[in-house]
């Protein structure tokens, strides 16, 4: 099929196609995007790409306007048709279950090294990341701070955690660095730092069984906090006390998914090419499940514990298709909106990537091709979570998940 006979309309036809000569799939993206009814257009456009499927034509023409779209928006971004725009066409190609051609999009941009550095690094995106941290409450917003946070300096650390939604603020004398975080007027997380002790362990778990949460996240390592870290493990369950006189025992452990590729800490001196075999294994990213089951007397709740297990603190999620996975895994145990618990070690870093892209998951199951407007979403997480992570970085994995 060739390029002018894909396009019923009219209109659309005359504006990327030649009555003198064929055109080349690049040309008629440009001659489109050059148009003054682009605007108008480029919807259309994209509806018949997918509705055509995934053709030798229509593959062709979704590469070159991925790759023209991403350089557009990389050298100059343009203000109605943003990076929201490019999302929701793979979006709908996905919805529309046209792997070969969802597959071929996300080849055309994750797998290409330049444009993930230029993304990282995008003026555009840094200019999201100060208009985020303008629209949201800054580390020392008064009153949102916790008053509490000064008896306890070491639970708090560098970012205290906000009191209007600080979890346990109706009890004496408990106080996690967890914040219930509120979208929309629904509850949809607790985003916590790690507990760090054995009491820490305990508290953690007396809200999640009073709360009756199902799924806790966890991206931190232990190396990274400490042996009691390790909560979900029967040698830290066996010694905390928790209220009501529940136990929990972990009674089953399987690896979901493994990546492929070395995840090392930040700033690692490892070589990686002097590793064995059974090293290097050690260092892959895995997504980790765990059935931890409580008991009281006769009643039982069963608790999923998914860890994200070398994803290390201050970098990247080393493999995005790993945290789809977990999510995907997490919808099945639970409905939309269920409130889940998410941590690293300080609740700001990966927990607000995690966050976000279930956030904005959420949105599109609620409507396919609604576009997403992800900074206001990154506000209102920040208000939510004190020091919440909307750096540049940040975006760009979110913006690459989504696709």
């Amino acid at each position: 099929m060739k390029i002018n006979k894909l396009f019923s309309n009219h209109e659309l036809r005359k504006v990327i196609t030649s009555s003198s000569k064929e055109v080349s799939s690049s040309e008629a993206v440009t001659r489109l995007l050059r148009s003054d009814k682009k605007d108008r257009l480029v919807p259309l456009f994209l509806d018949t790409l997918v509705k055509a499927g995934p053709k030798e034509e229509t593959v062709s023409l979704a590469k070159s306007y991925v790759t023209l779209r991403v350089e557009e928006h990389l050298s100059k971004g343009t203000r109605r048709h943003s990076h929201e725009l490019l999302a929701l066409f793979l979006r709908k190609v996905a919805h529309k279950n046209n792997g070969s051609l969802e597959s071929a999009l996300r080849g055309e941009i994750c797998s290409k090294a330049d444009f993930i550095h230029k993304a990282q690094n995008s003026t555009k995106l840094k200019e999201i990341e100060k208009v985020i941290q303008k629209a949201a409450p800054g580390k020392d917003s008064e009153p949102l701070l916790c008053s509490e946070a000064a008896k306890y300096p070491d639970i708090a650390g560098a970012f205290p955690p906000y009191e209007h939604n600080r979890i346990g603020r109706e009890k004496s004398g408990f106080f996690l660095n967890a914040n219930l975080a509120k979208i929309e007027g629904s509850d949809y997380f607790v985003l916590a730092s790690c507990p760090q002790r054995k009491e820490l362990v305990g508290k953690y778990f007396d809200y999640i069984l009073d709360r009756k949460i199902r799924v806790l996240v966890s991206m931190h390592q232990v190396s990274e906090v400490g042996a009691h870290s390790a909560f979900w493990s029967n040698e830290v369950l066996k010694d905390i006390a928790l209220d009501g006189g529940w136990k929990i025992e972990n009674t089953k452990t399987a690896i979901v998914k493994e990546g492929t590729k070395v995840s090392l800490p930040k700033d690692s001196s490892i070589n990686v090419l002097a590793l064995s075999e059974d090293e290097r294994k050690k260092l892959l990213p895995r997504i980790v499940e765990r059935t931890l089951l409580a008991r009281r007397g006769t009643e039982e709740r069963t608790i999923t514990h998914f860890h994200y297990e070398n994803w290390h603190d201050k970098t990247p999620c080393p493999d995005l298709n790993l945290l789809q996975t977990m999510l995907n895994r997490k919808d099945e145990l639970i409905p939309s909106k269920e409130v889940f618990a998410i941590n690293c070690k300080g609740g700001v870093g990966r927990t607000g990537l995690v966050a976000a892209t279930d956030l904005c998951r959420q949105k599109i199951k609620e409507k396919a091709d609604a576009p997403i407007n992800v900074p206001l979403l990154l506000a209102k997480l920040k208000g939510e979570r004190n020091g919440l992570s909307c750096s540049a970085s940040l975006l760009n994995q979110l913006y690459r998940v989504l696709a």
